[in-house]
């Protein structure tokens, strides 16, 4: 079979979950026998293509971003390779392939389209809100609304099946679109569970975080969290722009917090086995955060917040522990449990790590 994918941006582009997890579901596929092209844009050194474990990538002179849909430039390169060598499928990460079904190429070609969703309309306003009121909320919302409804609303009604990465977007595709129950298809996000796997004991009380430097994340209701922990050592990955308002707090509570900024996602595994609890206190709603299942196949004990996607992975007291939104002292108990019962943690390390090679790796 050859596939055409669409991805708006790969890790050559930016570190993030969504990205790492276009690639490796494209060099899967390949691995798998099929031909696939990946389409993205701009490379960042004027790279116009080049082969990844088997991967083609061609790289578009498109400037799109995790908020703006690609160019025509991108389908028309599609259209061309299409000429040579029929694509059997069309497959969208996000609303990459937007411009497929708008501009018309998708009636007049006819070839099979897929949609991967990450996140809806309705995830991404209740984000912002959960962010509290600022001059910026109003500007937000009203971009995501036009974007539901220029961009991504047609897109997923007009796929020939649409793949949710969450029971949460399972459940909320449907209800948000013009699309029938059995066209979704619930396909979790995987992790490697060879790369990430559990390689020493950890007996400090360290804790990791992996996550974009955004207010949204939920970072600083950590930071708070850690302040009447004694001995406590935390350990940020990522960057973004409130990272220099976190070093600021970080240092008024008199933390030690090491940031370590954005690092290569094969250093990531050595970063968590030399940690005891991996901790994602975000509020936004997220879709399926990669960095929690990759944290809980290297058997951390975790501690996230009940939102989103996240109540697919995390059964409370099972295999993770589970806060409310902004609950600093949620958050600073769960981590007084964990640091004072080595038998829960323990439990709960084992459960993490069954959970990820049931459900979540790449194979499943």
């Amino acid at each position: 079979m050859r596939i055409c994918m669409f991805a708006m941006l790969l890790p050559i582009h930016i570190t993030g979950g969504m990205e790492y997890h276009c690639m490796e579901v494209a060099k899967g596929i390949a691995k798998k026998g099929h031909d696939v092209t990946v389409i993205t844009c701009k490379h960042p050194k004027g790279v116009e293509k080049e082969v990844v474990d088997n991967v083609k990538i061609i790289y578009t002179n498109s400037k799109a971003t995790s908020r703006k849909p690609m160019n025509e430039i991108s389908i028309k390169k599609m259209e061309e390779l299409h000429r040579i060598e029929k694509f059997d499928v069309i497959h969208s990460q996000s609303f990459a392939a937007e411009k497929y079904v708008s501009k018309g190429y998708q009636k007049r070609l006819k070839i099979p389209f897929v949609t991967t969703m990450h996140g809806t309309i309705t995830n991404s306003i209740k984000s912002h809100l959960s962010g509290g009121l600022n001059i910026m909320l109003p500007a937000k919302i009203v971009f995501h609304t036009y974007n539901h409804f220029v961009n991504t609303k047609k897109m997923v009604e007009k796929s020939d099946a649409v793949i949710a990465i969450s029971k949460d977007l399972k459940e909320r595709i449907p209800r948000e679109f013009n699309v029938k129950d059995d066209n979704v298809k619930l396909i979790f996000n995987g992790v490697d569970t060879e790369l990430f796997k559990k390689t020493n004991e950890c007996y400090e009380n360290k804790i990791c975080c992996i996550s974009v430097l955004h207010k949204q994340k939920g970072i600083q209701y950590l930071l708070k969290a850690c302040e009447k922990i004694e001995g406590v050592e935390l350990i940020i990955v990522g960057d973004g722009g409130y990272k220099s308002e976190l070093e600021n707090m970080a240092k008024e509570l008199n933390l030690n917090c090491l940031f370590k900024g954005q690092i290569e996602h094969d250093a990531l595994p050595k970063i968590l086995n030399g940690c005891s609890v991996f901790c994602l206190p975000t509020i936004s709603h997220e879709g399926l955060p990669l960095s929690l299942l990759e944290a809980m196949a290297c058997c951390l004990a975790v501690i996230a917040t009940d939102i989103g996607g996240i109540s697919s992975i995390i059964e409370d007291g099972v295999n993770g522990l589970l806060t409310k939104p902004k609950d600093v002292e949620g958050i600073n108990s769960a981590l007084n449990k964990l640091f004072e019962n080595d038998v829960l943690s323990g439990e709960i390390s084992k459960n993490a790590r069954k959970t990820v090679l049931d459900n979540f790796s790449q194979e499943k």
